[in-house]
C-alpha cells in the first residue's frame, strides 16, 4: 500500500513509515456556495474522492494529510452576503502561516517533497506563490502544486442553472 493517510497511523507507525517516505500530499479546498442543492463542501468532497483514486495508482510511498478546507474565498466579501451564504475562508496571510507551520513539521519529520493538491479555482493564482514561499522558508523542501480542473468542472456541471 503506497499511499497512507495520516489519520490511519499511530505515532510509532507514522515514525516507521516516514523513514521510507519523503513525500506528503495536502489538499487545499474551500467552503463555499455552489448552488442551493450542493454541499458547501463540494470542493473538498469531490477533490478528496479524486485524490483517493489517484493515490491508489501511485507506486511510491506517500503520506496524505487531511485537506485544508479554509482557503481563498474572501473575494466574495467579508460581510454577510445573502447571495453567497455559507462562505468560510481565510486571507492569503493566514493561509501562508498555516502552511508554513505544517511544512515546518513535515521537514522536521524528514519529508523533502510536498504536493499541494488544489481543489478550488480561487486558490489557483496563489498556490504557486505559496509553494515558492515555502521553498524559500524551507530550502530542503521541494513544493509542487497541482490543480485538477475536473473538480471545478464536476461541481459546475451539478450547479448549472444556479444564478448568483
Amino acid at each position: 500500500m503506497p499511499a497512507r493517510y495520516v489519520e490511519t497511523f499511530s505515532s510509532p507507525e507514522y515514525q516507521r513509515f516516514v523513514q521510507s517516505c519523503d513525500t506528503a500530499v495536502i489538499g487545499l479546498a474551500s467552503i463555499e456556495t455552489h448552488g442551493p442543492h450542493l454541499s458547501l463542501c463540494a470542493d473538498p468532497l469531490v477533490g478528496d474522492a479524486l485524490l483517493r483514486k489517484a493515490a491508489d495508482r501511485v507506486e511510491g510511498n506517500l503520506v496524505i494529510l487531511p485537506t485544508i478546507p479554509y482557503a481563498l474565498v474572501l473575494h466574495h466579501g467579508n460581510r454577510r452576503n445573502p447571495v453567497y451564504p455559507g462562505i468560510i475562508g481565510v486571507t492569503e496571510d493566514t493561509l501562508f502561516r498555516q502552511f508554513r507551520d505544517i511544512a515546518g513539521c513535515l521537514v522536521r519529520d524528514g519529508f523533502r517533497k510536498l504536493l499541494i493538491y488544489n481543489m478550488h479555482g480561487g486558490n489557483s493564482m496563489y498556490a504557486p506563490t505559496l509553494a515558492h514561499s515555502l521553498e524559500r522558508e524551507y530550502p530542503e523542501l521541494c513544493c509542487f502544486t497541482c490543480f485538477i480542473p475536473a473538480v471545478t468542472k464536476h461541481v459546475k456541471q451539478h450547479s448549472s442553472g444556479y444564478s448568483r
